[in-house]
């Protein structure tokens, strides 16, 4: 299994998964490299993963707290804790040419060719595979449904699956090469990257190691390196424990902590948190109203996986590398159906090999969402075309890539994914500034509607202030008091000073926002004239003031202080009578 030949490689076949891998992503954009940091894609993560880049570079720059923030929910301090960390470096090296939404769109735009190369030097050392077989496995693994999915949403830690073949690679190095060090560093260097990066990741190389390891032992191979490499491995991967270790989910930030551990019922949650078996083999349905909204993929590809399978069928005999494409594919759909079989819309009481990880108490229940595993399945399912690749004619290879690409943009689309101007780039622009004031956003982020969390971060991406947006419109302990922080103010004939004296400066409203409510104009009637109107955002410049964020420990206990306020006394409940029905 670990016994690779040297790595040698034809130029032109690499440079071909290069080109083509780029040259693809630009077109599954287009034409937003034509207008980096002047247009953007609507997704449902994307405008929160670039402020919160903007916002981690600025803190380390400027020797602030970088968990401790009010930067997005101002006035409110609360705590965070952020993914994307390894990314951060080459994002800030960009920003010394490009604006910050420039520099996130770019590495956006080159994730998925890093992940092609990254599948390169695997396939050539686990196959056979001729160079030009390889370059068409590397391209199914980098365009699977899964990343596709990922790229849709803007999930930019979840693109760098890199990580796997590049992990595999090292510990196979350090495994069988009697220079066992250099394989045991990059161990180490590829797990403190991964769980710097994408935590959830993280915690999927040890299943990896585990497996290689417990081969090795079967083998009878020297027990020494397996032990070295998993002490290495674990080592590195102490941010993502530190990650996933208990906290106060109430002083948390939302979206900005670990996900909570999902409460298994019987009916599946939208979007699926497991895959099923028609999920796996036929895709899902989505039915998505607009681009903001979460979407989980996990279709493996039922073409090519016929075709594969046909192939495999009409010579016999095992290719090398085959059986461990096969094990790394069945392996990766098995964890991603979670820990019961889900069948339909339904949990059945049928407990599969994840069980066995919650069984244990492994950490990786705490993010819940199994189906990212299926990225494993996917490293298999190129591995093994690499090594069928060995034994076949180069145009049907290519011919099954041709199909896959096809099929699995159809099960992602409509590509190319909808892109649009930034609305008041220049005037946001004009508000960069930290110190003399934070940001009042319009409307409220009263609803479940993605749209206006994501679009407030894109603005404060650009202006750089604290705002009051929240990263996604979910109804957070902040909602409430933020609302009544505004009520408050405009109850008065003097409601810009009101808001100077919470440390607003600046007034931002989306006029052309669906939910700018009637309150919310009433408000703005309130105020003179706008200092700044451009595509619809208008802007109210209150004058300078001095930030004044709060402890979340505040927000707590103003909480605790309402609900009872709003308990009825005894005397006013009336007489005791039967007790509600359960339900």
């Amino acid at each position: 299994m670990f016994q690779g030949r040297p790595l040698t490689s034809s130029r032109l076949p690499l440079l071909a998964v290069a080109g083509s891998s780029l040259l693809l992503a630009l077109v599954l954009s287009w034409p937003l490299a034509l207008h980096l940091g002047g247009w953007f894609r609507p997704s449902t993560f994307g405008a929160s993963h670039a402020w919160a880049a903007e916002h981690l570079g600025q803190a380390l720059l400027g020797g602030e707290p970088v968990h401790l923030t009010s930067q997005a929910g101002y006035p409110w301090l609360r705590e965070a804790r952020y993914i994307g960390w390894g990314l951060l470096p080459v994002i800030w090296s960009l920003r010394t040419l490009l604006s910050p939404l420039a520099a996130h769109q770019v590495v956006e735009l080159v994730s998925l060719s890093l992940v092609a190369l990254s599948a390169w030097p695997l396939l050539r050392r686990w196959t056979d595979a001729p160079p030009w077989g390889a370059a068409a496995a590397c391209l199914v693994y980098a365009f699977c449904p899964y990343l596709l999915g990922n790229l849709a949403m803007g999930e930019l830690p979840k693109l760098q699956a890199w990580c796997f073949p590049l992990f595999l690679l090292a510990a196979d190095g350090a495994l069988r090469d009697p220079r066992a060090w250099r394989g045991l560093v990059g161990v180490a260097v590829l797990g403190l990257l991964t769980s710097f990066t994408s935590p959830y990741y993280g915690l999927t190389l040890p299943l990896l190691a585990g497996a290689m390891a417990l081969y090795c032992l079967l083998r009878r191979r020297p027990l020494l390196r397996p032990v070295l490499m998993l002490v290495c491995l674990a080592a590195s991967l102490l941010p993502a424990w530190l990650y996933y270790r208990g906290f106060d989910e109430q002083l948390y930030a939302q979206l900005f902590m670990p996900a909570r551990r999902m409460a298994m019922g019987d009916q599946l949650a939208h979007p699926h948190p497991v895959a099923t078996l028609a999920d796996l083999l036929l895709g899902s349905e989505h039915s998505l109203s607009s681009a903001w909204e979460p979407r989980h993929d996990v279709y493996l590809g039922l073409p090519l996986l016929l075709g594969l399978a046909a192939l495999s069928s009409i010579r016999r005999g095992g290719s090398r590398g085959g059986r461990v494409g096969l094990a790394l594919l069945a392996a990766g759909a098995l964890l991603a159906m979670g820990p019961r079989l889900a069948w339909g819309e339904r949990y059945l009481p049928l407990p599969l090999p994840a069980a066995l990880l919650d069984l244990v108490g492994y950490p990786l229940a705490r993010g819940g969402l199994y189906y990212r595993l299926v990225v494993v399945a996917a490293l298999g399912l190129a591995l093994w075309m690499a090594a069928e690749s060995a034994r076949h004619r180069l145009w049907v290879i290519w011919l099954l890539l041709a199909v896959h690409l096809g099929d699995a943009l159809r099960e992602t689309g409509p590509w190319p994914l909808p892109v649009e101007p930034v609305r008041g780039r220049e005037a946001l622009l004009q508000l960069r500034g930290r110190d003399d004031g934070a940001v009042m956003q319009l409307p409220l982020q009263e609803s479940h509607s993605l749209a206006i969390g994501q679009s407030a971060l894109l603005m404060a991406t650009l202006h750089g202030r604290p705002t009051t947006a929240l990263p996604r419109d979910s109804l957070t302990i902040e909602i409430p008091s933020i609302r009544d922080h505004w009520e408050q103010a405009f109850e008065t004939d003097r409601a810009a000073a009101v808001l100077r004296s919470l440390g607003i400066r600046f007034v931002l409203a989306d006029r052309r926002a669906r939910k700018l409510s009637a309150r919310h104009g009433k408000w703005l009637a309130d105020l003179p004239e706008p200092d700044v109107v451009q595509d619809g955002i208008a802007i109210w410049d209150l004058g300078p003031t001095q930030l004044r964020p709060q402890p979340a420990q505040e927000l707590l206990r103003r909480r605790e202080r309402g609900l009872r306020e709003a308990r009825p006394s005894p005397e006013r409940r009336g007489p005791a009578g039967p007790p509600a029905p359960r339900r």
